[in-house]
């Protein structure tokens, strides 16, 4: 014969741990880690770098007038050339038979009608 007392019966270690799941899982809002240090010197620091940046890039703006100045650009990703047109006739099966590359696309229908040289 098994005798329990209530110290050691089974289901007396079910409802504490239920109780700590639900306590520490269900019923807690996460919210962001972050510090918050009050302290008037470190604020005021930070007001003063920030307003001295500020000065700084508008002051090189003004002095150094980049608005006004000019830019010429330069090629670097894309090339557009002209090669004269080709008096052979164009082939292909795209010039061939047209009507294979017929299709619908929400309410526009494309319908190439052949191949012109360019």
């Amino acid at each position: 014969v098994v005798v329990h007392s209530k110290e050691n019966w089974p289901g007396s270690m079910v409802l504490p741990l239920f109780c700590r799941v639900l306590q520490d899982d269900l019923l807690v809002v996460s919210l962001p880690k972050r510090l918050v240090i009050r302290n008037k010197k470190l604020g005021c620091l930070l007001w003063l770098l920030q307003g001295f940046l500020a000065v700084t890039v508008i002051t090189y703006c003004l002095l150094q007038e980049i608005w006004l100045k000019s830019y010429q650009p330069s090629a670097w990703a894309l090339e557009v050339w002209r090669e004269p047109a080709s008096t052979a006739a164009v082939e292909g099966q795209h010039c061939e038979k047209p009507w294979m590359y017929w299709h619908n696309v929400s309410k526009q229908r494309l319908a190439p009608h052949g191949c012109e040289s360019v």
